[in-house]
């Protein structure tokens, strides 16, 4: 990681600290590990009857399963698609599960792996549905076609790393306790100095944080009393 990634880090723990979110970190794992991993923790414990997962990143797709689904922007954060099992299928002609198979012969140049060079995505979602897994793929070369099974055959090893780099750790060694998922009371002074400290502007306004909070009036229906009720 470069220096200035990691001194970002320390900023974001600080912003997230401040507005009541909490946070899960280990070393030598990858966010992608941790969140694989409380997921299934939080269902398996019986913790909590459903995980949604906001993120941007379609590896976790192959999470999804009756009680997790990912919540995944389609355009900023305007637009959003709540993926189920029925969703993945409809998008991708996959098996949620099936998806680091896919991921392994299509790459992804964002976690920086190449798949099998030559096939997309409709080659590789043809290719799941024949024989379901990437090995299943491998052991029938001989039944796909020549031009298609010689571009899989180059890329063997290179898929297979691919497959190894896509799949999610679900059993990292950290421990889901869901006290500790508890949103906490956002300290917005502290936020605001920070936000105006690192130039916010944007985020200032979104939480209101350059507004006093509201005060407003709430009449009880029984005895007209009047009570203050604090609106954030």
């Amino acid at each position: 990681m470069e220096d200035n990634l990691s001194a970002q880090f320390v900023i974001i723990h600080g912003v997230l600290e401040k507005i009541g979110v909490c946070v899960f970190e280990l070393d030598g794992y990858e966010a992608d590990d941790l969140i694989g991993t409380l997921s299934r923790q939080a269902i398996e414990n019986k913790e909590f009857d459903q995980v949604i997962i906001l993120t941007g990143d379609r590896d976790m797709l192959q999470l999804v399963n009756p009680n997790v689904l990912v919540l995944a922007p389609i355009v900023g954060v305007t637009k959003m698609i709540l993926y189920d099992e029925h969703a993945v299928l409809e998008k991708y002609g996959l098996e949620p599960h099936q998806f680091i198979d896919y991921k392994s012969l299509v790459g992804d140049a964002s976690d920086n792996y190449p798949g099998v060079n030559g096939i997309g995505p409709k080659g590789a979602a043809n290719l799941l549905n024949k024989f379901h897994t990437l090995e299943g793929i491998y052991a029938n070369l001989g039944e796909i076609k020549p031009g298609v099974a010689e571009k899989l055959a180059q890329d063997a090893e290179q898929s297979a790393m691919a497959k190894k780099l896509a799949t999610i750790e679900l059993h990292a060694p950290i421990k889901l306790e869901s006290a500790n998922c508890q949103t906490s009371k956002m300290d917005r002074k502290a936020l605001l100095e920070q936000f105006e400290d690192l130039q916010f502007n944007s985020l200032i306004t979104r939480f209101r944080l350059d507004k006093k909070p509201v005060v407003k009036k709430v009449k009880k229906e029984e005895n007209n009393d009047e009570q203050l009720g604090l609106l954030s």
